[in-house]
């Protein structure tokens, strides 16, 4: 359950990556003039770099919730 305004930054911030992806993506086509494999090694090693930086994340398994976070998310669980 996230609060409203962490939904909110979220959903702009992917929305950026979707424009700034589907300018780009596009643009990975041209690669083969260089290479003939540059196109795998560019999703490749996007891919890698993604997995890479989500080990930068924090666990929160197991923490203890703040105050307005256990509010919000029992007004959720009481309207399902």
């Amino acid at each position: 359950m996230y609060l409203l305004f962490c939904r909110n930054a979220a959903t702009g911030f992917i929305l950026i990556f979707d424009r700034l992806g589907g300018i780009v993506a596009p643009q990975i086509v041209n690669l083969d003039s260089f290479s003939p494999n540059a196109q795998y090694i560019a999703f490749g090693v996007l891919g890698i770099a993604s997995g890479l930086v989500t080990l930068l994340l924090r666990e929160t398994r197991g923490m203890q919730l703040r105050s307005e976070e256990r509010r919000v998310g029992k007004e959720c669980r009481s309207r399902w």
